[in-house]
């Protein structure tokens, strides 16, 4: 007769040989109510807190165009509509894909691999 917790506890045992190392991803999701002062406290507190991925709603804006965000951050936004909703990628090693057509002026849709 097999004794299945011995055959359990194998199995969970072979799992965690063959699973890699997850790496934990930071995320943060704010409603800026429009400010740039508020989008200038969100760029230090990513600097501060090393947020890896910022969920963006109602963003300082000027002609529908995302402004204060630091350059070297990848902005994800709708490319339809005026730009309500954004999600931001600060590291490289993260890897963020839009999802077109599930995104809207409301809410950007995005895949994010590590």
């Amino acid at each position: 007769m097999v004794d299945v917790n011995k055959l359990i506890k194998s199995m969970n045992v072979a799992k965690i040989k063959n699973t890699k190392p997850q790496r934990i991803i930071k995320c943060y999701q704010i409603s800026l109510k429009h400010s740039r002062t508020a989008i200038y406290n969100l760029m230090n507190l990513i600097e501060k807190e090393r947020i890896d991925v910022p969920f963006i709603q109602e963003q300082y804006t000027v002609h529908n165009r995302v402004v204060a965000i630091t350059e070297m951050y990848r902005i994800f936004i709708p490319s339809v509509g005026r730009c309500r909703t954004a999600t931001v990628a600060t590291d490289d090693r993260i890897g963020v894909l839009l999802i077109r057509e599930a995104t809207e002026k409301y809410h950007v849709s995005s895949r994010i691999n590590t």
